[in-house]
C-alpha cells in the first residue's frame, strides 16, 4: 500500500511536535531539580526568544532620483539570513549585493521604506524573523537657484541667514556656499552669514549643476 506523501508530511510535523514538546518539558525538569547547568538555561532562554538587535552603518536618508547608495547591517548573528525589499518600487528600487547589504537608488519622487528582515531558519520549514523599516526619502535635482536679495548690510558682528529660492522647490538639495573675503564676511554650509569687519564681500551659492547665484554683502 502506497502512503501518500501529504500523509507522510504530517506525521513527521507531529513526531516534531511530540520531540520538541518532550524535550523542552526534559530541560525544564533539569532546570527544576537544579540538575541542567547555567549554560544549558542560557541556551535555553536563547532559543525561546529570537530578537536580535538590528543595526545599520551611516546611511543617507535623503537622496536624489537616479542616485544609488548602500545600506550595510552591522553584527548580524550566526546562521542568520537577511532580507530587503522596498515598500515602493516606483519611488525607491532595492538590490541585495550581499547578506548584509543592499542597493537602493532613487526611481521617483516621494518617500518609501526599505523593508529588513533578518531570518533565522530552523527544523523543517519554521522561521524566526526580526524586522526593521526605515524611510528614505527621494527628490529631484536643483535645476536654478537665486538669492531673495541681492545685497544685504550688515553691522560687524551680527549674524543672519541668507534665504535662496530652489527650482523646483520639492529639491532636498543644498547649495555650496562660498565667501569672496572670508575677513569681511564667513558663511556656514546651512547658509548663515557673519559679518566681522567693515567692508565687502560676495557670497556664492552654487548647486551640483554648476548653476549659482551671488549675494553682495555690505558691513559697516
Amino acid at each position: 500500500m502506497k502512503i501518500p506523501k501529504q500523509w507522510l508530511l504530517s506525521i513527521l510535523l507531529v513526531l516534531m511536535v511530540t520531540l520538541t514538546d518532550h524535550t523542552a518539558a526534559s530541560a525544564a525538569q533539569k532546570l527544576n531539580d537544579g540538575s541542567a547547568s547555567e549554560e544549558t538555561a542560557a541556551s535555553m532562554r536563547k532559543q525561546k526568544s529570537f530578537d536580535p538587535e538590528i543595526k545599520l552603518e551611516p546611511y543617507e536618508k535623503n537622496i536624489f532620483q537616479s542616485e544609488a547608495h548602500t545600506l550595510t547591517l552591522s553584527d548580524v548573528p550566526s546562521g542568520c539570513s537577511v532580507e530587503f525589499s522596498s515598500s515602493d518600487s516606483d519611488v525607491i528600487s532595492v538590490e541585495k549585493i550581499s547578506n548584509n547589504s543592499c542597493r537602493y537608488t532613487g526611481i521617483g519622487y516621494g518617500s518609501a521604506k526599505i523593508n529588513i528582515s533578518i531570518v533565522k531558519s530552523s527544523f523543517l520549514f519554521f522561521e524566526q524573523k526580526k524586522t526593521r523599516d526605515i524611510k528614505i526619502n527621494v527628490s529631484p535635482k536643483a535645476v536654478s537657484i537665486k538669492f531673495a536679495k541681492s545685497v544685504r548690510k550688515f553691522a560687524a558682528g551680527d549674524s543672519a541667514k541668507l534665504a535662496v529660492t530652489i527650482r523646483p522647490s520639492i529639491s532636498n538639495e543644498r547649495p555650496v556656499f562660498e565667501s569672496s573675503n572670508r575677513k569681511v564676511a564667513r558663511i556656514n554650509k546651512r547658509g548663515k552669514v557673519t559679518a566681522l569687519k567693515s567692508g565687502k564681500a560676495f557670497i556664492t551659492a552654487t548647486l551640483q549643476n554648476g548653476k549659482s547665484a551671488k549675494c553682495k554683502v555690505v558691513v559697516y
